[in-house]
């Protein structure tokens, strides 16, 4: 193991660098952790350093990335999918010495991920277990002035967030905070919303949070102006937020589901006047959200609907839909039920969908199930003004419930439907239906195009009212084909039944 901090002098620094796009700039530090997070030998990178003349200012880290693992994305509770063989080798002292050096040299960007530690088993005793919270770091979040953009993925370690005074991260543009753990209700979770706040942080204008666990209640009051993007991802025990920020364009809040308990104290109020694109599954229950800015909205994502559930089940997307009526563009993820309901069927529930008159831009991402198509046909004809129409199809739903008899509506008004993708086209009655219906309620189409994996379509397989299909090769995969519909012109021709020529 090399030691955890060396001067070099003039010599070039060396050490191991995980991600050949990212190089630490900084003559003081040598980090060796392995060749590579499997424990390969040989070939580490260097980590070459920048040169500062003597008495000036300390070199910028643009960027420095240190102990990285092979991947960031996290596997439920933060863990990793793939373990890094000297995880154990990144101890407190190392990660606390890298934190201490963005804090006293960082004046650019710096970034550090950290793996995680082997967790315990599911079966281990309660003496395994408590040696493992004894195993787990404890860091402090490092006050920087200098440092413009700074993240950190730390390995889901404990981290201590100080008092921040005023200016204390006078220069921080960004920040991104990643597999980590709060004390839950204690003196880090006050101290994280003071920190992001105009006064701590004046010129923050993106802020990311996610996979943090122990975080129950989010609080800024008064961000900084500048602050247009904020993304809450997987923060697990969250059920309150608050959050005042006049600049905001965009937030997202993604994986937070305990936000929709019924608890006491959960609930939403967020004051964005300007706010521009809301992306959220699940938010909180209508009752306890206030949401000022509503009206600015003109992109909703990831709005989460059920095709059928229980009564209320699809309450707080509705109220989103409501609140937010002056949007133009909506991403809707429609899904079934993965159960019965107290031994009964449950509720059709796309009836409770509002009309949304005002949205041009509609993309919906459905997983697939019996009679999908019909449940995805009604919440279509809730959009009479759209122009461009994107439905992906996915695979069968393993949580999937039969509902029964899709229940079609005769016909849908589509007048400004221009364009039309149909990606996971099912050739079946229930396919052939949707894009029947599609076609014969939209007198402006100029393009529809249907992409599915399989053999050619047989004669019959589409519809070819006003218009007729034509191949158009393959996409991404040679089994996955796509077809394309335009209408026949006014000369009188009309389509064939659908593909004879081929």
């Amino acid at each position: 193991m090399a030691p955890d901090l060396l001067a070099t002098g003039g010599a070039p620094v060396a050490g191991l660098n995980y991600d050949d796009d990212h190089v630490l700039h900084a003559p003081p530090l040598r980090f060796a952790v392995a060749a590579d997070p499997f424990g390969h030998t040989g070939g580490g990178a260097l980590l070459t350093p920048k040169r500062t003349p003597a008495g000036s200012s300390p070199p910028s880290t643009q960027p420095s990335h240190v102990a990285p693992t092979p991947t960031s994305r996290p596997w439920r509770s933060t863990a990793q999918i793939i373990q890094h063989h000297h995880a154990a080798d990144v101890t407190p002292a190392r990660v606390a010495a890298w934190l201490g050096f963005a804090a006293r040299r960082a004046t650019g960007s710096f970034s550090l991920a950290v793996p995680t530690l082997p967790r315990t088993k599911a079966s281990a005793s309660p003496a395994a277990r408590e040696e493992e919270e004894e195993r787990l770091r404890r860091v402090e979040l490092p006050a920087t002035a200098r440092a413009e953009s700074m993240s950190l993925r730390l390995g889901d370690a404990r981290l201590a967030i100080p008092v921040a005074g005023a200016g204390a991260f006078s220069a921080l543009g960004e920040l991104l905070l990643s597999q980590i753990r709060i004390e839950p209700g204690g003196a880090d979770e006050v101290n994280l919303g003071r920190l992001l706040s105009a006064a701590s942080c004046p010129r923050l204008r993106r802020l990311r949070l996610e996979h943090i666990t122990g975080l129950a209640a989010l609080r800024v009051a008064g961000a900084a102006a500048t602050l247009e993007e904020v993304a809450l991802d997987c923060l697990t025990d969250m059920t309150a937020l608050e959050l005042d920020a006049p600049g905001l364009r965009t937030l997202r809040v993604t994986g937070c589901c305990r936000m929709m308990d019924g608890e006491a104290g959960a609930g939403a109020r967020v004051s964005a006047p300007v706010l521009e694109t809301l992306a959220c599954p699940y938010l909180c229950h209508p009752d306890r959200l206030r949401l000022d800015g509503a009206e600015s909205v003109r992109r909703l994502e990831e709005i989460a609907v059920y095709t059928h559930g229980y009564p209320g089940q699809n309450d707080a997307a509705v109220a989103l839909l409501r609140r937010c009526a002056v949007a133009h563009s909506l991403e809707v993820k429609i899904s079934p039920l993965d159960q019965a309901y107290g031994g009964k069927d449950p509720e059709e529930m796309m009836s409770t969908v509002p009309q949304l008159p005002n949205i041009i831009s509609l993309n919906i991402d459905a997983e697939r199930a019996p009679h999908i198509e019909a449940s995805i046909a009604k919440f279509i004809s809730r959009c009479s003004k759209v122009e461009r129409i994107s439905v992906d199809i996915g695979k069968m739903s393993h949580r999937c419930f039969s509902h029964g008899e899709g229940e079609w509506d005769d016909k849908i008004s589509l007048e400004h439907l221009r364009e039309a993708n149909i990606t996971g086209f099912r050739p079946s009655e229930q396919g052939a239906s949707l894009v029947k219906l599609m076609i014969a309620g939209a007198p402006a189409l100029e393009r529809m195009t249907v992409k599915y994996s399989g053999k050619g379509l047989d004669d019959g397989s589409l519809p070819c009212d006003r218009g007729h299909w034509a191949p158009c090769g393959s996409s991404g995969s040679s089994k996955r084909r796509v077809y394309e519909w335009t209408p026949v012109k006014e000369t009188g021709e009309e389509g064939s039944h659908i593909l004879s020529k081929f």
